[in-house]
């Protein structure tokens, strides 16, 4: 396999483990990868890319959640912490997606905890979650070499709660 197949096989099984672990909590989930072509939903005018899962069960709100996943956090050598980085298009949509359907949305990241380059130190390892909504707010985008294709927003990993241990999930 190429290295994008690789990604997109490792991704995919970090949707596969998130998706158990919330069956394992009792609740409902859809997956949006098991949709053919790239998970979106379209209008005459528009495409907005869609959250990977779609999690409910009797009695509470329902929420969507994205799902990320990598050996690593990466590592910012201008601030020197570690940090996530999504695709602006990517999460616009998501936002979007919250604002039309009125179901939050979440970031949910699986993390080796590997050591990442340019960096001496294991990286933080578990489950860690963001809503969305809330992460546009505290952005962290001011470092030299942000705007390296494709553009991305960037946050400081301890915007992210820990919710679980990683061996709990992978």
């Amino acid at each position: 396999m190429n290295d994008f197949q690789d990604r997109l096989e490792i991704g995919r099984q970090a949707e596969l483990a998130i998706e158990a672990y919330f069956r394992k909590l009792g609740w409902f989930v859809e997956y949006k990868a098991r949709m053919t072509g790239k998970p979106c939903a379209n209008s005459f005018t528009d495409t907005i890319i869609l959250p990977d899962l779609f999690i409910f069960k009797e009695g509470q709100e329902p929420f969507a959640v994205e799902v990320k996943s990598s050996t690593s956090w990466s590592w910012n050598t201008f601030h020197k912490q570690f940090q996530i980085g999504i695709v602006k298009r990517q999460f616009n949509d998501y936002l979007k997606y919250q604002k039309l359907t009125k179901i939050p949305v979440w970031i949910y990241y699986l993390c080796a905890g590997g050591i990442p380059k340019h960096c001496d130190k294991h990286s933080p390892r578990g489950l860690f979650c963001a809503e969305a909504s809330k992460l546009i707010d505290v952005v962290d985008n001011d470092f030299i070499g942000n705007d390296y294709f494709p553009p991305s927003y960037y946050w400081n990993h301890d915007k992210f709660f820990r919710v679980e241990e990683y061996e709990d999930v992978a």
